[in-house]
């Protein structure tokens, strides 16, 4: 299934739905999550005004 540029985008751009399931997700995905998580709670603006 081929996506367009703006679909791509706008799924990037949205809220991460989170859902603890059992499923294997490459390394990039899991990063992703991690960073999405971090940035919900605005880490990286507090380190870098500490």
């Amino acid at each position: 299934m081929r996506l367009s540029v703006i679909a791509l985008r706008r799924m990037i751009k949205g809220k991460l739905h989170v859902e603890f399931v059992r499923q294997e997700l490459t390394s990039y995905s899991g990063l992703e999550v991690v960073r999405r998580y971090l940035r919900q709670w605005e880490l990286p603006s507090r380190l870098r005004a500490a």
